[in-house]
């Protein structure tokens, strides 16, 4: 034990840096570690929802959306309670036929698609995701679902 102390105090800039280099770890890897688990808890909530609204019929009565192409589509069930709110990515296929921003660009009818009834699907090959792109957003729980407009 002596002799560790004596080598602690000889060296003392090592030992300095070596207790630097694992706080500076155990923070950084707990960081990244809540930041993960919080990420994964949303996925596996999402895909939660989603199954649970697989073959339902819903209907689109409002929706909202942001300039960066995410959507909130907010829903009733089949008898008319509400059945809250859920967030798309803009690769959903969707997205063009319920997203505001969308179709004052890309359909200059500026026809209100609201109401619209759909039946959500689960998607069991994952994701929905571009051709060219490789983000998704998998915490989102209509990035699971592909919806059949009715």
């Amino acid at each position: 034990m002596k002799s560790t102390i004596a080598f602690f105090k000889r060296h003392d800039a090592l030992t300095f840096c070596l207790i630097a280099a694992l706080v500076l770890g155990t923070l950084y890897g707990t960081g990244y570690g809540i930041y993960r688990h919080k990420f994964n808890q949303a996925r596996n909530q999402a895909i939660a929802r989603a199954k649970r609204m697989d073959g339902q019929i819903f209907t689109v009565y409002q929706v909202g959306w942001n300039f960066l192409g995410d959507t909130r589509l907010f829903l009733t069930d089949e008898n008319g309670k509400d059945a809250g709110w859920i967030a798309m990515y803009m690769n959903n296929p969707l997205t063009d036929k319920a997203n505001p921003l969308f179709l004052i660009i890309v359909d200059k009818t500026n026809k209100n698609p609201l109401p619209m009834k759909v039946r959500a699907h689960f998607r069991t090959d994952g994701p929905w995701t571009q051709p060219n792109v490789e983000k998704t957003k998998e915490e989102y729980t209509a990035s699971h679902l592909s919806f059949e407009i009715l």
